[in-house]
């Protein structure tokens, strides 16, 4: 005897975010059997989320390009060289503390220690 299984795709996600389907089939002793299964989609949705490893890999990619021009990325460099923080670069550039920490490693700066500076 031969497993025979159908699909059918009862429901869709609007966004095409999964879908919900309907498996019904003749077992392998002859007995029907009939479920339905939700499953994510293998196509991006509008929000561009396929699993949430590949969607957590593409914002870190994007956080280390930022998309910053090589003028840009410049600037941020000199102002911490002078001695700036990274969160008011980060404030003055318009820019997350993440965004300019990945500049500033990207582009080799030596990072200085966090905390307060010595007096003396």
């Amino acid at each position: 005897m031969q497993n025979t299984e159908t699909r059918r795709v009862i429901f869709r996600h609007p966004r095409g975010i999964y879908e919900t389907v309907e498996v019904s089939g003749t077992g392998v002793f002859g007995v029907p059997y009939c479920y339905t299964e939700t499953v994510r989609t293998p196509k991006r949705d509008e929000r561009r989320m396929v699993n949430p490893k590949e969607d957590a890999k593409a914002r870190c990619e994007a956080k280390r390009n930022a998309s910053a021009t090589p003028e840009e990325r410049q600037k941020i460099v000199e102002l911490y060289e002078a001695g700036n923080s990274i969160l008011a670069i980060a404030r003055g550039q318009g820019r997350t503390y993440a965004v300019v920490s990945a500049i500033l490693h990207a582009s080799g700066v030596k990072m200085r220690s966090p905390g307060p500076k010595k007096k003396g």
